[in-house]
């Protein structure tokens, strides 16, 4: 029992102490932990742009901050619905010292979302400064990227921007899901394009910071298929899906063994097919990204995502085999098969696109 007393008062003073440091700094790159025996000095430290805590004490604030949490249950309900910036702040602090040490607490972001929420009441007058509300989308987006930094796979904090973007209308390419117009003028266009960046250099981050990031892919491609609803013309979405095929192939030669950009490239095809208002275009496209990969397994050879990446655009021409000649036939790819030498591999390719690929030819 005495413990536990110590304990929560502990907790509160460095839950206070992590949450001051945080909110003195404008532009936080980091919010890491210090492996550590326990020290007499705080445990909380800044180091530039950047928010370290040691890790004994990063233990009792989660305690802290998660009984905290569910002490105020009722509380949170109460705050969250009716404005007032106090209870708003604490709502928000509380829930930041759970999900920076258990990124996938769904009540931890279910709270957030909640209190946002009421930064975007449309009912005149507005109960919220419309430059606060602005500030505060800004910093939810920047600790959802300190929180991806400390673990990059967080898929509740990637489904948690999609909801901020889609809530407040943050992306200039996204057809707005409110009719109010004090949300629609929270960021101006040019605003919007730079968040829509933002997000896809996120999302080139978080997959460099672990291999396999399945959920840093899927919420690239969920950014690029909210442009392809928009209002843009068709020469702007054709040239976005075009540097998105360039940036796919280019993080595949420097993530070699990383099956998910070929994935992702695979599906950027796929859009590009509905997109380019000739076939021409696209098959001279598809031959191009054919040809980098060739050019990949001449270099590294028997790597597996090199096959799968392969294997992943000979499936995309299967429709237009019996209607084209551009496309390799089995026995081209036959002899590319033998250049690469009689591995398991490379026998398993070849097996593989003559049943699924070329098997309608026969």
């Amino acid at each position: 029992m005495k413990n536990n007393e110590e304990n929560s008062i502990g907790g509160e003073e460095y839950f206070k102490m992590l949450n001051n440091a945080i909110d003195k700094l404008d532009n936080i790159e980091e919010i890491g932990t210090i492996y550590c025996k326990k020290t007499p000095s705080s445990p909380i430290h800044i180091e530039e742009n950047c928010v370290g805590i040691e890790d004994w004490a990063g233990k009792i604030i989660f305690r802290y901050s998660y009984r905290e949490m569910f002490r105020r249950k009722q509380r949170n309900n109460e705050d969250c619905d009716a404005w007032e910036p106090t209870f708003y702040l604490r709502v928000m602090e509380v829930s930041r010292g759970v999900l920076l040490f258990c990124n996938d607490c769904t009540t931890a972001w279910n709270n957030r979302k909640r209190a946002l929420s009421v930064l975007n009441d449309p009912a005149p007058p507005p109960k919220v400064p419309r430059q606060f509300v602005k500030e505060q989308l800004v910093k939810e987006l920047e600790f959802g990227r300190c929180v991806l930094r400390r673990n990059p796979k967080s898929g509740e904090t990637f489904t948690h921007r999609r909801w901020l973007l889609l809530h407040f209308n943050l992306m200039a390419t996204t057809t707005c899901c409110h009719d109010d117009t004090a949300t629609t003028q929270l960021m101006t266009g040019e605003e919007r394009q730079r968040i829509f960046e933002y997000e896809l250099k996120l999302c080139t981050n978080t997959a460099d910071w672990h291999p396999s990031n399945y959920h840093a892919w899927s919420y690239r491609i969920w950014l690029i298929t909210q442009v392809l609803n928009s209002e843009l013309n068709d020469e702007k979405k054709k040239g976005i899906l075009s540097k998105e095929l360039d940036a796919g192939c280019e993080f595949i030669e420097t993530h070699l063994t990383d099956h998910s950009p070929v994935a992702y490239v695979s599906n950027i095809l796929k859009k590009m097919i509905t997109q380019q208002t000739a076939n021409d275009e696209w098959m001279k496209i598809w031959k191009k990204t054919l040809l980098h990969c060739t050019s990949l397994q001449l270099q590294y050879q028997q790597c597996p995502s090199l096959w799968k990446y392969r294997r992943c655009l000979l499936l995309l021409i299967e429709p237009y085999l019996s209607t084209s000649h551009f496309f390799p036939s089995l026995e081209d790819e036959l002899s590319f098969c033998k250049q690469q030498g009689d591995t398991e591999a490379a026998t398993g390719y070849y097996k593989y696109i003559n049943k699924f690929v070329f098997n309608h030819n026969k």
